[in-house]
């Protein structure tokens, strides 16, 4: 089988899926408008100039490569983007992911982008995603009767095996590992552990990832917060390893396989009160604050620091959640199973 990938190289997730397909025997080609994060395994078309800018040379150049490889299917991740470009090749079968913003805030910015996601979740054979919300926001905007499928992406659990061991209750090392972007509100955060660093002696702030922000979230950061950089799987793990308390509090979001390589190493998180994260967690596991609340990630800093929740507790109870329902192996057998169905039915 041979499936053709439109998707961001840049981002590890895709590198992830592309790297499972092909673990799995299938040839993988992923064409992107986006530099590589990393060499893969997998064959990669990386597409010249600046997208959207170059919008209808990206669109003719994709609609070539799409006659030229011949896959057995194209799928396509990010329905906003590459998941447009996909729809305007019209090949078929199509499947697209949804990833979270792209249909939580993209999709309602404005009527034009509207118009263009219902086209593109219309023309897609099958829309994969990983929450519940956003398989209602696919059915909201594209109609009922385009097929919907829930499916995760699952943790490596060979790399993320090993859950943090407490010495005691009291946190001393919060640990971020979202990228760089507004959206996740990491400005926030070194707002408000800046406001309550003197009350936290000894305490650090491990911040991984990189993104259009970086620059400025290394000027407003002091001494006890740490920058990491782009990490591989290996180097994340690790760090969350040594890691306390896990911090995540976007705006909107799907599945975040941040929060959930956090629970399966075994952490309790401060997250924002998000549907997709309420799927995953709830008041055993974390405690939840408005995405951009000063006072609430304060509160909480303070409340973790002291010890007044059970870390160990809060910790297997997240990483048994992960055991039961996200070992990567079984989700990306099932993908693979609908990949066959779907291709079947060309």
């Amino acid at each position: 089988m041979k499936v053709l990938l439109f998707g961001n190289l840049g981002s590890v997730h895709v590198l992830r899926w592309g790297e499972e397909l092909q673990k799995r025997g299938i040839e993988v080609v992923c064409v992107s408008f986006h530099h590589p994060l990393r060499p893969s395994s997998f064959r990669q078309i990386v597409l010249p100039g600046r997208f959207p800018f170059n919008f209808f040379s990206v669109w003719l150049r994709c609609w070539r490569i799409v006659r030229q490889e011949k896959p057995d299917l194209l799928h396509c991740h990010y329905v906003t983007s590459y998941g447009l470009i996909g729809a305007l090749t019209f090949f078929k079968p199509l499947v697209v992911s949804a990833w979270g913003s792209d249909l939580l805030q993209t999709a309602h910015s404005h009527f034009v982008w509207h118009l263009l996601t219902r086209f593109t979740l219309r023309r897609a054979v099958a829309v994969f995603a990983d929450s519940r919300e956003l398989l209602e926001q696919v059915a909201k905007i594209g109609g009922e009767d385009v097929r919907r499928e829930y499916v995760l992406w699952g943790v490596d659990l060979t790399r993320f095996r090993e859950p943090h061991a407490f010495a005691s209750s009291a946190a001393r090392r919060f640990v971020s590992i979202r990228m760089h972007e507004p959206i996740y509100n990491i400005h926030a955060l070194l707002k408000a552990f800046a406001a309550v660093q003197p009350l936290l002696p000894g305490a650090t702030l491990e911040i991984a990832g990189s993104g259009s922000i970086t620059d400025s979230l290394r000027a407003q950061s002091g001494t006890a917060v740490h920058f990491h950089g782009l990490l591989n799987d290996a180097e994340i793990a690790k760090l969350l390893q040594g890691g306390e308390v896990a911090i995540s509090i976007p705006d909107t979001d799907g599945t975040a396989m941040t929060v959930l390589e956090s629970m399966a190493c075994g952490l309790p998180l401060i997250c924002s009160d998000i549907r997709a994260n309420r799927e995953w967690l709830d008041e055993h596991g974390a405690v939840f604050v408005s995405a951009a609340s000063e006072e609430g990630l304060k509160a909480a800093l303070l409340d973790f620091y002291h010890g007044r929740y059970d870390l160990p507790f809060m910790g297997a109870r997240n990483r048994n959640e992960i055991l039961r329902l996200a070992d990567r192996r079984a989700h990306f057998d099932a993908i693979q199973d609908l990949y066959l169905k779907i291709s079947a039915e060309r």
